[in-house]
């Protein structure tokens, strides 16, 4: 599955897309939604140092008191979802391939109103949208 998702970010030119992130989201807050093997590869083979991360969230860092003692993950501070509201960050880059469902999980869940803005870490066609919502 790794190959796969490294030509992916090839075929998508994912050096691109991060240099655009870098270049918008300068002087921003961002927090990475997703822990799964996506957000692995990219991680180990890009530099995301060109982001100002405030952490990594996702479901399975729910907190509950077996796990107060994980405070980062691949040398990012953990971020559970319930607490996104008071990371202070400006953005939220989902890194998962189920981009509609996530980002629906967190206006519904976690956000609410609030002013964060949400961004896909590979942007969609619109017709690969519709698809991922036919597939759910």
């Amino acid at each position: 599955m790794s190959k796969v998702f490294k030509q992916y970010l090839k075929d998508v030119n994912f050096e691109k897309r991060l240099e655009k992130l870098a270049k918008k989201l300068k002087n921003k807050r961002v927090i990475f939604y997703g822990a799964g093997l996506f957000f692995r590869i990219i991680n180990e083979n890009y530099d995301l140092g060109v982001l100002n991360i405030a952490g990594v969230s996702d479901r399975v860092f729910m907190q509950n008191p077996d796990s107060e003692n994980i405070k980062n993950f691949m040398g990012y501070k953990i971020i559970p979802p319930q607490d996104i509201l008071t990371a202070d960050a400006d953005y939220i880059i989902i890194c998962t391939f189920n981009f509609i469902s996530t980002l629906a999980y967190l206006k519904n869940y976690i956000l609410g109103n609030s002013k964060i803005k949400i961004l896909p870490i590979v942007p969609k066609s619109i017709v690969e949208l519709i698809e991922e919502v036919w597939k759910n």
